[in-house]
């Protein structure tokens, strides 16, 4: 069944509290990411103090409003309410706009590409230590 023209899927407490993060965000890629169900939160110290206090990794999503595959990634993972459960309960889920943060984007990559010998990974996993 489809959503009506307008209608907002998915509402509830989670995805209030991290559209409340990522609406005002300057980013277009974070925008995009405000009706999913995964309890975003931007790069920064909220997100990191938060992983730290629940002994929690980090799921870190590097992605751009442009990138073709992170949109893939978005619709067939971070929408999908059963594994957005399951992300919000053994992470803190981090969303990173590589065109704001290229530092970010940079050190992640930068390390995957050397470790794997590999192009691009748009989810990383990251210790809160």
């Amino acid at each position: 069944m489809r959503t009506p023209r307008g209608a907002r899927p998915g509402r509830n407490a989670v995805n209030e509290k991290s559209e409340g993060r990522l609406a005002n965000s300057s980013s277009p890629y974070l925008r995009s990411s405000v009706h999913q169900q995964v309890d975003w939160y931007e790069w920064g110290t909220e997100a990191f103090a938060r992983a730290k206090a629940e002994d929690k990794p980090i799921l870190l999503d590097i992605g751009a409003v442009w990138c073709h595959w992170c949109h893939v990634i978005d619709r067939e993972s971070y929408e999908n309410p059963q594994l957005a459960a399951i992300i919000n309960q053994l992470f803190i889920p981090v969303k990173v706009d590589r065109d704001e943060r290229p530092d970010v984007d940079a050190r992640y990559q930068g390390r995957h590409q050397r470790n794997f010998r590999a192009g691009r990974l748009a989810a990383h996993w990251i210790s809160s230590a």
